[in-house]
Protein backbone atom coordinates (compact mmCIF):
# COMPACT_ATOMS: atom_id res chain seq x y z
CA UNK A 1 0.00 0.00 0.00
CA UNK A 2 1.45 3.35 -1.03
CA UNK A 3 0.89 6.52 1.01
CA UNK A 4 -1.05 8.08 -1.85
CA UNK A 5 -3.63 5.30 -1.94
CA UNK A 6 -3.95 5.38 1.87
CA UNK A 7 -4.55 9.12 1.79
CA UNK A 8 -7.12 8.67 -0.95
CA UNK A 9 -8.99 6.06 1.05
CA UNK A 10 -8.97 8.24 4.16
CA UNK A 11 -10.34 11.16 2.16
CA UNK A 12 -13.19 9.13 0.69
CA UNK A 13 -14.07 7.74 4.12
CA UNK A 14 -14.19 11.26 5.60
CA UNK A 15 -16.45 12.38 2.75
CA UNK A 16 -18.92 9.60 3.59
CA UNK A 17 -19.11 10.43 7.30
CA UNK A 18 -22.24 12.33 8.37
CA UNK A 19 -22.14 15.80 9.89
CA UNK A 20 -22.95 15.66 13.56
CA UNK A 21 -24.23 18.16 16.09
CA UNK A 22 -20.68 19.21 16.92
CA UNK A 23 -19.93 20.06 13.27
CA UNK A 24 -23.08 22.14 12.86
CA UNK A 25 -22.38 23.99 16.09
CA UNK A 26 -18.80 24.67 15.05
CA UNK A 27 -19.98 25.95 11.66
CA UNK A 28 -22.52 28.24 13.35
CA UNK A 29 -19.88 29.65 15.72
CA UNK A 30 -17.45 30.33 12.88
CA UNK A 31 -20.20 31.99 10.86
CA UNK A 32 -21.26 34.16 13.80
CA UNK A 33 -17.64 35.18 14.41
CA UNK A 34 -17.16 36.18 10.79
CA UNK A 35 -20.41 38.14 10.82
CA UNK A 36 -19.49 40.03 14.00
CA UNK A 37 -16.01 40.78 12.67
CA UNK A 38 -17.44 42.31 9.50
CA UNK A 39 -20.14 44.18 11.41
CA UNK A 40 -17.55 45.70 13.75
CA UNK A 41 -15.53 46.96 10.78
CA UNK A 42 -18.70 48.41 9.22
CA UNK A 43 -19.59 50.27 12.43
CA UNK A 44 -16.04 51.52 12.91
CA UNK A 45 -15.93 52.96 9.40
CA UNK A 46 -19.30 54.66 9.86
CA UNK A 47 -18.43 56.22 13.20
CA UNK A 48 -15.01 57.36 12.02
CA UNK A 49 -16.53 58.91 8.91
CA UNK A 50 -19.14 60.78 10.96
CA UNK A 51 -16.53 62.03 13.44
CA UNK A 52 -14.26 63.24 10.66
CA UNK A 53 -17.12 64.98 8.83
CA UNK A 54 -18.21 66.77 11.99
CA UNK A 55 -14.70 68.03 12.64
CA UNK A 56 -14.38 66.27 15.98
CA UNK A 57 -11.66 63.95 14.74
CA UNK A 58 -8.88 64.90 12.33
CA UNK A 59 -5.17 64.39 11.90
CA UNK A 60 -4.16 68.03 12.48
CA UNK A 61 -4.89 67.87 16.21
CA UNK A 62 -2.61 64.86 16.55
CA UNK A 63 0.20 66.57 14.68
CA UNK A 64 -0.23 69.81 16.63
CA UNK A 65 -0.10 68.04 19.97
CA UNK A 66 3.03 66.14 18.95
CA UNK A 67 4.70 69.42 17.88
CA UNK A 68 3.91 71.00 21.22
CA UNK A 69 5.49 68.15 23.17
CA UNK A 70 8.61 68.04 20.98
CA UNK A 71 9.27 71.81 21.19
CA UNK A 72 8.88 72.01 24.98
Amino acid sequence: MTPVSAAGRIGTRMDRLPLGRFHRRLLALIGAGLFLDGFELYLTAGVLGALTRSGWSNMTTTRASSRRTSSA
